[in-house]
């Protein structure tokens, strides 16, 4: 049932933003416009500063370098629990060598992404949407 939500989300975000390499404008417009309690895109070091500061039900996307086009993550605050999403399945503590915050959780850890595609910013957006339509425990099993 997660999983379908996803995809259909998926495809409703990818009907906006497209199904490829999308920048932190696309996915701020989107956001922004859309999703209650966003609060943009961030490059490494500057997402790891802001999810200090993220209070419950917002929601952020994080960028695994502090270069432009590495790879989108997501993180939502619900209320006593931070939920984190890599759409290649991996940990908060795997991508940013750092132990994670004591209210952090990862989903599963399986991929959603294949290796041959670049849609982590509509995927990301769609976990979100997940968080939002779906509930703590759905986004848990993506």
């Amino acid at each position: 049932m997660a999983d379908k939500l996803y995809n259909e989300l998926l495809s409703i975000v990818e009907s906006e933003v497209g199904d490829q390499i999308t920048d932190s404008r696309a996915l701020d417009d989107y956001g922004f416009s859309r999703i209650p309690g966003y609060v943009g895109t961030f490059p490494r070091t500057r997402g790891l500063e802001a999810l200090k500061q993220l209070k419950r039900w917002q929601c952020m996307i994080i960028n695994t370098t502090d270069a432009p086009g590495e790879h989108w993550c997501a993180l939502y605050k619900f209320h006593k629990t931070l939920l984190f999403y890599d759409s290649f399945g991996r940990s908060f503590a795997e991508l940013f060598a750092r132990r994670a915050p004591r209210e952090l959780i990862n989903t599963e850890d399986d991929a959603e992404q294949a290796e041959v595609e670049y849609n982590c910013g509509a995927r990301a957006l769609a976990w979100i949407l997940v968080c939002i339509h779906g509930g703590e425990k759905m986004a848990e099993k993506i």
